[in-house]
């Protein structure tokens, strides 16, 4: 199955269904679009210092979010839907506190995200990668 690796939280965010897009600088492959695809967290945490996605993790996750989540696993899989630029962004995506919309990047929506009862341990890679699930 092909994967991509996200830091910490954004990775289980997603397991939750809470984000359902992803922003990347660069499109993946036609034939990834109606996949399933796996969703790694990877080792790095990115502490974020907006207050809405603060709220939001505690509520999910805990106080201890930051030491709970895991890292260096697969968390989820999930099917890529569609695929757009930020450039035709959609009305009804405005600002979004859970990914980079600036102009230039492509947003990977997803569905049917089934987080995994017990996250898988894989090494991550840049870009799309093969999990042997």
């Amino acid at each position: 199955m092909k994967a991509i690796t996200l830091w910490q939280p954004w990775a289980s965010l997603i397991a939750a269904g809470i984000k359902t897009a992803e922003t990347r600088s660069w499109q993946p492959p036609a034939t990834l679009v109606g996949q399933r695809i796996a969703i790694h967290a990877g080792k790095e945490m990115v502490l974020t210092h907006d207050h809405r996605v603060e709220a939001t993790l505690q509520a999910e996750f805990g106080d201890n979010w930051p030491y709970d989540l895991p890292r260096g696993f697969v968390v989820c899989t999930a099917v890529l839907t569609r695929v757009w630029a930020t450039t035709d962004r959609p009305a009804r995506y405005g600002v979004d506190v859970y990914g980079d919309y600036s102009p230039g990047r492509y947003v990977w929506e997803l569905d049917a995200i089934d987080a995994l009862d017990d996250p898988a341990p894989a090494v991550g890679h840049q870009r799309i990668w093969e999990w042997a699930a």
